[in-house]
């Protein structure tokens, strides 16, 4: 079954590397999480990891998907398409990104630890922005450095920390 290998337990994440879900999602109302289970040492402005979604089927050492779709940078920021859309709560291990996405209009929204940094994905409102449509996409986890990460993808209501909005559905399928 694609979605149960679209699930990993943790991805250790090291050096220049991205690691993308399987079971992807082109049509409907879907909803995920990433727990950040932690990040090792320090990290500059330059350095870059992203949580999220992307219709990128490869993404080359240090790439992120981004380009491609949407995501949370660890660092406090939005970034839709590769433009930076918004700046959020920075990421630290224990931490849960919420992922909210409407595939049929392109709407996203993102939560850090069950609080949605704009808009409501339940009432349609305010969005972070719209990925493109008609693509199938992916989860990624993401990194661009030599600190270490590591995170569980969460796609299955019985893995959430908080609820589902009203409306969507899990990414499992």
């Amino acid at each position: 079954d694609s979605d149960k290998a679209a699930h990993a337990d943790a991805w250790p994440l090291g050096g220049m590397a991205t690691v993308l879900g399987v079971g992807g999602r082109s049509t409907g109302k879907y909803y995920l999480e990433i727990y950040i289970i932690d990040t090792d040492g320090a990290f500059g402005s330059s350095v870059r990891h992203d949580f999220g979604i992307t219709f990128m089927t490869f993404v080359g050492a240090g790439g992120s998907g981004l380009e491609n779709g949407a995501g949370y940078r660890r660092a406090g920021v939005i970034m839709i398409n590769n433009t930076d859309v918004g700046t959020v709560t920075q990421l630290f291990g224990g931490d849960v990104v919420g992922v909210a996405v409407n595939l049929d209009s392109g709407d996203i929204w993102f939560s850090y630890n069950g609080t949605w940094t704009q808009g409501d994905p339940s009432a349609g409102t305010s969005p972070e922005g719209s990925v493109t449509t008609g693509e199938t996409y992916r989860p990624f986890i993401s990194t661009e450095s030599p600190i270490n990460t590591h995170a569980t993808l969460r796609i299955s209501t019985t893995e959430f920390s908080y609820s589902v909005p009203t409306g969507f559905t899990q990414w499992a399928g």
